[in-house]
């Protein structure tokens, strides 16, 4: 059993990060347009501003219904879409995002085909990294900027906190390094060996002694 240590995800390069090739875009919404971010790092996910969805502070977010449910997953399945990719799976993910009052965020997750009680690790080290590329709906909510900055993000089930370290490259863009989860402890109990399939002996000695072959 190896030791506790604190969780850490490496992420994409910041010019992968934006799937559909900008920080925020507009979208088709309820006879108008609303702007969404969606990032890759960790998992994909799509970032919105949930005023944009009628939803202003954190207890009606954290208490909102089937209405701001089906909005959501209405814009997640439209990005899906527009990335070909199936609208009924399980990415992209989607959360709804509010500046918390403190310098943090509030989110609210979906995860198909509900909501997310808190918000996945994955999707922690998406939002922080979407909070630290100019532009993106998470980044214009904070207000700020600055390289491996902790963000605290407030879910219904909690808190966690998450920061983003950047490089930035010689030809002007930048690079997302690392995203790390704060608070958070991973414990490794054993490794797996994955390899060639088991011969029958080994599948035998799991399930009893007896292979198919013995059992005819």
């Amino acid at each position: 059993m190896g030791r506790g240590r604190p969780l850490r995800a490496l992420a994409a390069a910041a010019g992968r990060t934006l799937l559909l090739g900008a920080p925020v875009s507009p979208l088709p919404h309820a006879g108008g347009q609303i702007r969404v971010s969606v990032v890759s790092a960790g998992n994909p996910y799509v970032f919105v501003h949930a005023a944009d969805l009628g939803v202003h502070d954190m207890p009606a977010l954290f208490t909102a219904g089937e209405p701001l449910f089906e909005a959501m997953s209405r814009i997640r399945r439209s990005v899906a879409a527009l990335l070909g990719w199936p609208s009924e799976g399980a990415f992209p993910k989607i959360a709804a995002v509010l500046p918390d009052g403190a310098g943090g965020l509030a989110a609210r997750a979906v995860s198909v085909p509900s909501w997310h009680p808190t918000i996945a690790l994955t999707g922690a080290v998406c939002l922080a990294a979407a909070a630290g590329l100019a532009g993106t709906v998470p980044h214009d909510l904070l207000h700020r900027t600055g390289p491996g900055q902790v963000l605290l993000i407030t879910t219904p089930g909690g808190s966690t906190s998450v920061s983003a370290v950047f490089d930035v490259r010689a030809e002007g863009g930048r690079a997302l390094r690392r995203a790390g989860i704060r608070g958070k402890r991973v414990r490794y109990l054993s490794a797996v060996q994955l390899g060639a399939p088991a011969r029958p002996e080994h599948v035998a000695a799991l399930v009893g002694g007896h292979t198919a072959e013995e059992e005819r």
